[in-house]
């Protein structure tokens, strides 16, 4: 081992100066050789990808392409070690003389390379070549990004917003119950003002924030109203309709005839969908009990002739209350879970009282949780 380290670090100062007058002649592909702990590392730099294998004390280091590097130079980067460097015909592979029997790694990250040479009796690590870090986003500035205006126009059906973008760009518009929320896809400060000072119907509450590199703005308005949106050159034109406007109502400035796309009206007053409220009937339906099974009715027996002609039987009972009527006035009365939660350190818990012996789900639609229990069916007694 010390012999070999020896050898390879004798070998490297010999070769620095060959190194030096060979590697300017050849720019497109690059090589360099260390010693680091116990072992001697080629270094290249190449668009190819590499291999190297050894066979009969004759190393084979492979490009995917043809490589420009002279066998020479490879050689004088590891000296004592490699010697008689030659190239296939195919200008793909360079086979030099071993000294002595070796064991290889590789590793390649993009146009970096590296084969490890040590001795075979090596027993440390010739570790890959690490990548590099990741460049980290720098955060965007807000208060340097520009501004820009967003205007408001009250119509008799429906209230227009424009935003004044300087240039193209797209976007995305997300209706939903009561709200609506527009995402560009360049970051920029928006001036919502004009809402809140000339209060346009059908349209409140507007707020903006950056997300990544988009810029979000969200607004309420009525879940009965429609809209339409458009292009202007690079402004961007919001049209919400007044509820329930019928598109024949809607004459927006222009010659063209536009559509009206209708906000989900099933939408739930509390922010629920229709898709949600959906799933709520359907889990609800889950836990409801099984009807019991009505079994058949027994076919009708007429009395023979002389049981028809005896009197009837009168008896006399005190009357008893049925033990299913005691049972219905004794139950109480239905307990309706109350919540109480705290917060921990890992989160949040929520306790519901007198839920446990019940059969309940719980599941996430969009950003609500909801939890449904089946309730018990009170009996009111018979009269």
């Amino acid at each position: 081992m010390n012999s070999f380290r020896t050898v390879l670090s004798l070998g490297l100062a010999l070769g620095a100066s060959s190194l030096a007058s060979s590697g300017a002649a050849w720019a497109a592909d690059s090589v360099s050789g260390t010693v680091q702990d116990g072992y001697g590392r080629l270094s290249f730099t190449t668009d190819s990808r590499i291999s190297a294998t050894t066979t009969g004390g004759v190393l084979a280091i492979t490009f995917s392409g043809k490589t420009t590097l002279d066998p020479a130079a490879v050689a004088s980067a590891m000296p004592r070690v490699l010697s008689g460097g030659r190239a296939d015909a195919d200008g793909k592979t360079l086979r030099f003389t071993l000294s002595q029997p070796v064991k290889l790694h590789v590793s390649q990250i993009g146009t970096r390379a590296v084969v490890d040479i040590a001795d075979t009796n090596f027993a440390g690590a010739m570790p890959d070549l690490v990548p590099p870090p990741k460049p980290v986003a720098k955060p965007i500035d807000i208060a340097s990004l520009p501004e820009i205006k967003l205007r408001t126009g009250a119509y008799e059906k429906f209230t227009r917003l424009v935003f004044d973008w300087p240039k193209d760009v797209s976007y995305q518009v997300y209706p939903g119950a009561g709200k609506m929320t527009l995402r560009f896809a360049t970051p920029m400060r928006i001036d919502v003002s004009a809402l809140a000072k000339f209060a346009p119907p059908w349209v409140k509450n507007a707020s903006w924030r950056i997300d990544g590199a988009s810029t979000v703005v969200e607004f309420e308005t009525d879940s009965d109203s429609g809209y339409h949106d458009f292009k202007d050159g690079t402004h961007v034109v919001l049209d919400i309709m007044a509820p329930k406007t019928d598109g024949t109502a809607y004459t927006p400035p222009g010659t063209a005839k536009p559509a009206i796309t209708k906000i989900d009206a099933k939408a739930d007053k509390s922010g629920a969908s229709a898709a949600q409220l959906q799933a709520i009937a359907q889990t609800v339906a889950k836990l409801q009990p099984e009807k019991p099974k009505q079994e058949p009715k027994q076919p009708e027996t007429k009395p023979d002739a002389k049981q028809a002609a005896q009197p009837p039987k009168t008896e006399t009972k005190t009357a008893e209350a049925k033990p299913a009527q005691v049972a219905a006035q004794a139950a109480p009365a239905e307990i309706i879970p109350v919540a109480d939660g705290k917060r921990t350190r890992d989160g949040a818990v929520i306790t519901f009282k007198g839920a446990g012996g019940r059969a309940s789900a719980v599941f996430v639609r969009g950003l609500t949780a909801w939890v449904v229990w089946r309730m018990r069916r009170i009996s009111m007694p018979a009269i």
